[in-house]
């Protein structure tokens, strides 16, 4: 097991190296197990909101829409408008839209319009993890070049962090919004 999440009907989403992604239910342990329907079996990180899980993967991502015991499931990957496959996070901000961190193409955002590219203002185009703060600004990490925050347009570098290190492998928000690297 290489990612964990938990879903508002507290059931347990475990996503294997090699073999897919497990929907473990809470109480009587029963196992549904997705493989072959995923665009890839190496799920490296999980999230979601609602009915809704999204993977990201070492072949593009997916989107597991559930109801009980039935799945609706999408595969996006780079033919259809990812700027990677090799996805470390997904991410879903409090305005709807979709985040894909990305090895090598910086990041892509899925949105009602579909999905938009940015590479523009980041130096390191891997990108490992998003947050939201309390002011809705989405912020990124990356490797070997820091923190990034999005400015509506592109990302802008922020220097004024006394970082340890600034390959900085992922960042999450407090309840109040405030980040944490």
């Amino acid at each position: 097991i290489i990612s964990l999440y938990a879903d508002e009907a507290g059931f347990i989403w475990a996503g294997l190296y090699r073999d897919g992604l497990l929907r473990i239910h809470p109480e009587t342990n029963k196992i549904k197990h997705f493989k072959k329907e995923i665009c890839n079996g190496n799920i490296l990180g999980i999230t979601g909101k609602d009915n809704t899980v999204w993977i990201a993967t070492l072949g593009g991502s997916s989107s597991i829409q559930f109801n009980e015991d039935e799945y609706v499931i999408r595969n996006y990957t780079s033919a259809d408008g990812l700027s990677s496959d090799f996805i470390y996070q997904v991410f879903i901000d409090t305005q709807g839209r979709t985040w894909f961190a990305t090895d090598g193409k910086g990041v892509s955002m899925l949105d009602q319009a579909g999905f938009h590219h940015y590479q523009e203002g980041l130096e390191s185009k891997v990108v490992y993890s998003f947050a939201e703060d309390s002011n809705k600004d989405v912020w990124v990490t990356s490797q070997g070049n820091g923190i990034y925050r999005f400015d509506g347009k592109k990302f802008l570098t922020v220097n004024d962090l006394s970082l340890r290190d600034n390959s900085v492998q992922s960042i999450v928000a407090d309840d109040q919004g405030n980040l944490i690297a």
